[in-house]
């Protein structure tokens, strides 16, 4: 039986057909999946749930390093496009995260 979530393994020669193209920000907009409560968007290319964007990064750029996170320049968690994410160190990603939410929560 079909997961609905996930409805068949990816493949990275049907990227075009997995975003929309946001001409106004280059941002690759990730369609295939309903996003997470957090607003990112996740793929299962094998046994193990990954986030999207992730997948097409590694795919695209290669490995991000050991203990590092996937940052979005811009800000969108359902942008996949790689010249919009950087890795950091997951410690400092989390710091920053967590100062900028706590930021906006106080506002």
């Amino acid at each position: 039986m079909k997961n609905a979530r996930y409805p068949r393994v990816p493949k990275i020669e049907d990227l075009p057909l997995m975003i929309f193209h946001s001409p106004t920000t280059e941002c690759w907009i990730w369609i295939r999946t309903v996003p997470t409560a957090g607003g990112y968007c996740q793929v299962k290319p094998g046994e193990k749930v990954i986030y999207a964007h992730r997948w097409v990064y590694e795919c695209l750029v290669g490995p991000v390093p050991e203990h590092h996170d996937l940052h979005h320049t811009c800000h969108n968690p359902k942008c996949v496009n790689p010249a919009h994410l950087v890795p950091v160190h997951e410690k400092k990603h989390k710091m920053k995260f967590h100062s900028r939410r706590s930021r906006n929560e106080a506002t």
